[in-house]
């Protein structure tokens, strides 16, 4: 009398292993197919990002390259007619052969500052700090008679200088410390050939790791964005305060950060999908997408716990084995 529900039992399990295995290896396609899409996005997101810079420095070029004796207010309008609308740039800045700096800069709080600086003898600069208004009026908010910044030592001056062209720096700190970002620069001159000035326009990797932020937010895992120098450009928390001389590397992150990021490494660099284990024994599965930059290459990875992937899976064998062992009795 046993034998049929037994048999039956045996068909159904077997049933049910097949379905459990057909359901997880759905679950887990798709789930590569949502995270390599959320790593894309990210690439379009940035790549649109970083595509304003040069359009930018021509126009920057065009306006200052034949006023570049302006006065600091009259630079400071154009700075800030040129930044409106741009909430992911940083700085832009306007430098000349004789180390005057003028940078218009993004704060906290949508409001916009202006550094002046003057080089008054060699290691010593005076820093006036201003507020700017939306019509580019100024008002005095800090001075320094004893600052040390020079724009002709920094790396975007010497990499412009030395170009025809625009150029990208690698990642580095901002001069004010803690901030790291990129910067595209441009040497303007004249048509003898003579150096006017030189245009920078900076992202801060601080509004890149709030876009990265956004995507965990609206699609869950989690995006960062890397270099094969193992520098950790953007990520959905908070960055540690750059040192003027190294970037936030993987090991200074979450260990699971680090294992995704150096997997992904070890890789061939036409790979795409990452899969590896956790410490504690669970899966991870990720994807990964490129963003050339300048002649760099950024690495941009979203990963998940793959427990969160095959929930549903674990929920159908609760379900399906409730429903054998009804059948049974």
């Amino acid at each position: 009398m046993l034998a049929l529900p037994a048999l039956l039992f045996a068909i159904g399990a077997f049933l049910i292993v097949v379905a459990d295995h057909a359901l997880v290896s759905s679950l887990q396609r798709m789930a590569h197919a949502r995270f390599q899409d959320h790593a894309n996005e990210a690439r379009r997101a940035m790549a649109a990002t970083v595509a304003q810079a040069e359009p930018l420095l021509a126009e920057l070029a065009a306006r200052l390259g034949p006023d570049g004796q302006a006065s600091v207010p009259g630079k400071a309008a154009m700075l800030r007619a040129l930044a409106a609308g741009r909430d992911d740039v940083a700085w832009i800045s306007w430098s000349t052969p004789d180390g005057h700096f003028v940078g218009l800069q993004q704060l906290p709080g949508d409001v916009w500052g202006v550094t002046d600086q003057m080089p008054q003898a060699p290691g010593r600069t005076l820093t006036r700090r201003y507020g700017c208004a939306a019509d580019g009026s100024l008002v005095l908010r800090e001075e320094d008679p004893d600052d040390t910044y020079d724009p002709r030592q920094r790396p975007f001056w010497l990499q412009a200088v030395a170009s025809a062209g625009p150029v990208w720096t690698r990642p580095y700190a901002f001069h004010e410390g803690g901030v790291a970002g990129v910067t595209c620069a441009l040497a303007v001159r004249s048509a003898d050939g003579a150096l006017l000035g030189v245009a920078t326009v900076d992202f801060s990797f601080a509004s890149l790791s709030t876009l990265v932020a956004r995507l965990r937010d609206q699609h869950g895992g989690t995006t960062l964005v890397f270099t094969r120098d193992r520098e950790v450009l953007a990520w959905p928390g908070d960055l540690p305060a750059a040192a003027f001389d190294r970037l936030t590397r993987f090991d200074d992150l979450d260990p699971i950060v680090a294992r995704f990021a150096s997997q992904v490494l070890e890789r061939e660099p036409d790979a795409v999908a990452v899969a590896f284990a956790r410490d504690d024994g669970g899966e991870l599965l990720g994807a990964v997408a490129r963003l050339p930059v300048g002649g760099q290459e950024w690495l941009i990875g979203s990963y998940v716990a793959m427990d969160e992937i095959t929930a549903p899976a674990a929920g159908f064998r609760s379900r399906s084995a409730a429903i054998a062992a009804g059948g049974v009795v």
